[in-house]
């Protein structure tokens, strides 16, 4: 059985809202498991390195700033190792501009 991942950057909890929701709808919809969630907001918890098999899938939300997502995370973003893992990226803007 695939479970739910949940991962997100959420300095103002909206990330966190909407991830969990669509987390949440999407594993009784599909009957899935929910695996683990990660809040990587506070710089200690990007220090680890997440990974994720072939039977998971992963959902991860980020704001995003001037059209793109901020520059602090680039380097944490790119150490996740998803192994064959679906990965579904949900961006948030806050309504600002869309740039």
């Amino acid at each position: 059985m695939k479970k739910i991942n949940m991962m997100y950057f959420s300095p103002t909890g909206t990330s966190k809202r909407v991830i969990e929701e669509i987390g949440n709808k999407l594993s009784v919809k599909k009957e899935m498991e929910i695996g683990r969630t990660v809040d990587f907001t506070t710089p200690e918890v990007r220090e680890e390195i997440q990974k994720f098999g072939a039977e998971d899938v992963l959902l991860i939300g980020l704001p995003v700033y001037a059209g793109r997502v901020p520059n602090i995370l680039l380097k944490y973003l790119d150490k996740i190792k998803g192994y064959g893992s679906l990965a579904i990226p949900i961006v948030l803007y806050g309504n600002r501009d869309y740039d």
